[in-house]
This record gives C-alpha cells, sequence and structure tokens, in this order.
C-alpha cells in the first residue's frame, strides 16, 4: 500500500513556552507561564531550598521526532534565584529525512541566578536534530547549566552510525560573547572513535558556570572531578567555567556532574546542592 504524500513532508510538533522567573513576597521567587504553545509545559513550583524557585521543564512527548521544532525563552528577572531540570532522559528519535530543532533563549538579569540541569539526552542512531543554547546576562547575573549527550543506545548494542547532531551554545554578557561553541557529531564519522575526537566514549557531559567570581571556584571543582571515571578537565577564563568528561555510561558521565555542580555550588554561590527531588525516582 502506497502511504500519502502529505504523510512523508507533514512536519512534527511545533511547541513553545515562555516561563518568567521574578522575586515575589519575602524574596521567594515566583515562576509565571507567559506564553504556552504545543506539548511543553512546566510543573508547580518546589521549594526544597527556601526561596529558590525549582520547576520541572515537561515534554509529554518524550522524545523528538523528524520536523519537530521546540522553543523555550526564559527570563529570569532581577534577584531571582532559580533552578530548571527535566523528569527524564530527552530522546532524539530516528528521522526519515527532516531535522528536528530545540532552542532556549535565557536572559538573566541583574543579581538573579539561573541553574539549567536537564537529564541526559540520547541520540538514536538514525536521528536528525540541532539545538541551540542562547545564555543573556547581566554584569551580575550568574548561569550553570550542563548538558549530557549519549550517542547511541549502549544497553541495547545500537550504535550512533548515521545520523546528525548539531548543537550550538553562547553566553553573553552585556552583549559581549564569553562563550561560542559548536559542535557537531555525525553518525559513524572517524572523530566518534579517534584520539582527536572522543577515543571511543560514548557519552558527552559538559557544564557551563558564568558570572563574576567563578574562576575562584576552579580548585574545588577540580578536586571533585578527579574521581571521575573517563577522561575530564576543567578550565577557566573571561569569568566562565567550562567542564567536561567522557564516559561509557550517562549514569556515570551525571554523577560526576552532579559533584562538580555541588562542589561549585558551595565555592562559588555559598549555598549546599539540593538536588531536584525527582533525580531520586
Amino acid at each position: 500500500m502506497a502511504f500519502p504524500l502529505d504523510a512523508l513532508v507533514r512536519p512534527g510538533w511545533q511547541a513553545r513556552l515562555a516561563l518568567d522567573f521574578a522575586c515575589g513576597a519575602a524574596g521567594r521567587t515566583r515562576m509565571r507561564a507567559t506564553h504556552r504553545l504545543g506539548p511543553l509545559a512546566v510543573q508547580k513550583a518546589h521549594y526544597p531550598e527556601g526561596e529558590v524557585c525549582h520547576a520541572l521543564l515537561l515534554h509529554p512527548p518524550g522524545g523528538m521526532v523528524g520536523g519537530d521544532r521546540l522553543r523555550v525563552d526564559i527570563a529570569v528577572q532581577p534577584g531571582a534565584q532559580a533552578l530548571m531540570t527535566t523528569p527524564g532522559a530527552g530522546k532524539w528519535y530516528r528521522s526519515l529525512g527532516a531535522t528536528s530543532h530545540f532552542d532556549l533563549d535565557f536572559r538573566i538579569e541583574s543579581g538573579a541566578t539561573f541553574e539549567y540541569l536537564p537529564q541526559e539526552a540520547i541520540v538514536f542512531d538514525g536521528a536528525l536534530g540541532a539545538s541551540a543554547l542562547d545564555v543573556t546576562l547581566e554584569p551580575d547575573a550568574r548561569f550553570i547549566g550542563w548538558d549530557i549527550v549519549a550517542l547511541g543506545r549502549q544497553a541495547g548494542d545500537a550504535a550512533f552510525r548515521s545520523g546528525r547532531l548539531a548543537q550550538n551554545v553562547s553566553l553573553r554578557r552585556a552583549g559581549v560573547p564569553l562563550l561560542i561553541e559548536r559542535a557537531v557529531y555525525a553518525g559513524g564519522d572517524r572523530l566518534l572513535s579517534s584520539p582527536l575526537g572522543l577515543a571511543g566514549w560514548p557519552v558527552v557531559g559538559t557544564l557551563f558556570a558564568a558570572g563574576p567570581g567563578v574562576a575562584k571556584a576552579l580548585a574545588a571543582v577540580r578536586a571533585a572531578l578527579a574521581p571521575a571515571g573517563g577522561p575530564s578537565g576543567a578550565s577557566t577564563w573571561d569569568d566562565v567555567l567550562v567542564v567536561r568528561v567522557l564516559g561509557d555510561c550517562t549514569q556515570r558521565v551525571r554523577r560526576s556532574l552532579e559533584v562538580v555542580w555541588a562542589a561549585l555550588r558551595l565555592a562559588w554561590l555559598g549555598r549546599v546542592a539540593v538536588a531536584p527531588r525527582i533525580w531520586n525516582t
């Protein structure tokens, strides 16, 4: 039986979510959704550490398929303190030819702190994806974010032999670039196994932090990173700190980044790490 042509070219999900975090009564940060379209949502805010708002970003379909286009815009108002994570692993599924896009735009105002700590993303063989993270900070704003990418499904012996994931990261302060980074993971590419690339490690974890004084946390971050099972490193420049970890499974890489995050939070922000409770489920 032949499928109708429009079934093959029909675009995927189009979704957008816009959030606003602002200081409320007694210094507690409140969360408000200002725009929502399609399958993106946010769960009720939690306050496990007092004034800091913990939020859960939801994508009910559970993964990206060919042609999906998701966008999340977040404004963190002056003095607001917020942390966002996801309920489980994200997925980039195999595509018949259309590229999926996931774009995030964060604006962090004066005196505000925002932490974006999603759970890992699994890139299936044959997936075609593109993601972009744009963070704009005021001079005294602070940001911590991480990204964990698993190329293929190691438990199912399904290697990443075809497809492509392109990632763009941009951190800017008062309009001046602090970090511009572009990465392309191509299925079956020699760089995935080359010592000049990933050297055969299928999981890539990266933590970014930006804001005044972050360099003072470098020693604590490196000490926390020392037990990491795979190759790892941390460096700072121009009020930016970057940590990279390679590993053979998402659990080990994420655990390494969690320990680093806890050390960074304490040394830089003066806050004991309070993990989102969804991480324990």
